[in-house]
């Protein structure tokens, strides 16, 4: 019998053909939406990242990140001459960087691919925001996404802190933790980052079948183990999120106030992100009404300098109105008109 030989037209074609998804399942529709969990160093990123490499970025599909993910994968001179190529080489492969306000507005740049955001809930889906604006805005995107065809992955210390819609939509769960922090392997000193064992929690049928839905069973799929110290450096794992003049956010989400700036232009800061607010609420109508801790949030003001940022923010909305009383059972909220309404 003759063997069949692989007939790849690039490097590219090699990566794919030799690649294996971990969940996805690639005659189904790309919208799948996996959500992984897990304490301070349990993984979460590194096995995020892994997951958008296997299942979209390795399949030839583009992917977009709010941290760094870039890899090179080195296809050999034997390999690629087996799939009658002449040579091997580098394959490059590298996430682009999402735009909030792009990805809010569902712009079709962010089609066919797959979202990977890590940390999600300190900008996009805050449990405890549920009713803010850029929280209904992230859930109508995500609702989207089979229109899209674009999957979302996610990473979240825990699942309680994203969006109630947000977790009903996620697909599977994959609880990750760090064999370095069971008690004889921190007995033996090992180290962390190398082997993590991942808890699977399908909870739709197109996971793994009806028999494995967790609602039904109420058991995760697992332990698994897992090594991903070879994507040490693929990913940025220290990268912040949601802290100073992050390059995906598209507007500046916080000033630490200890940052040493000029007295002049101290709070120039606030005209970029105020528009960027109107930009945000452009459907609201033409009256804005918003409490003062959503308002706080959105234009990513820090709790200790407040008082003195609102003195500055009149300046630039001076037809705005506060009512309220400051307390819990009547919170202070303020109402201005939105000056993108005609």
């Amino acid at each position: 019998m003759t063997e069949t030989k692989v007939i790849a037209q690039s490097l590219d074609e090699i990566v794919k053909h030799n690649a294996y998804a971990l969940i996805r399942r690639f005659h189904l529709n790309r919208d799948w939406i996996i959500g992984l969990i897990g304490e301070r160093g349990s993984g979460k990123s590194l096995g995020g990242a892994n997951i958008a490499l296997r299942d979209f970025m390795f399949n030839g599909e583009p992917c977009w990140s709010n941290m760094r993910i870039k890899l090179q994968v080195e296809v050999d001179d034997e390999t690629a001459h087996s799939c009658m190529l002449e040579k091997g080489g580098l394959v490059p492969f590298e996430a682009g960087y999402i735009d909030k306000q792009h990805f809010l507005s569902l712009d079709s740049r962010y089609e066919g691919g797959c979202l990977f955001f890590d940390e999600f809930n300190l900008e996009y889906g805050e449990a405890r925001r549920s009713s803010a604006n850029v929280n209904l805005m992230t859930d109508r995107a995500i609702q989207q996404l089979r229109k899209m065809q674009c999957g979302l992955i996610y990473t979240v210390l825990n699942e309680m802190y994203v969006d109630t819609r947000i977790r009903e939509n996620t697909d599977v769960f994959i609880k990750c933790s760090d064999i370095a922090f069971k008690g004889e392997n921190l007995q033996g000193r090992m180290g962390q980052g190398v082997v993590f064992e991942w808890l699977i929690y399908p909870m739709v049928s197109k996971v793994f079948g009806d028999d494995f839905v967790y609602g039904k069973t109420h058991r995760p799929l697992g332990p698994f183990k897992i090594q991903l110290k070879h994507l040490w450096g693929v990913i940025d794992t220290m990268e912040r999120q949601a802290v100073g003049a992050t390059k995906y956010a598209g507007v500046k989400t916080m000033i630490p106030i200890e940052t040493p700036v000029e007295k002049e232009d101290k709070w120039s800061f606030l005209d970029e992100r105020i528009e960027n607010f109107y930009i945000n609420h452009a459907a609201d109508g033409d009256y804005i009404t918003i409490g003062s801790h959503e308002f706080r949030e959105e234009l990513g003001i820090d709790p200790r300098v407040w008082g003195t940022a609102m003195r500055e923010i009149k300046k630039r909305i001076t037809d705005i109105e506060s009512g309220g009383r400051g307390s819990s059972k009547h919170p202070t909220y303020y109402g201005f008109p939105n000056r993108l309404v005609v």
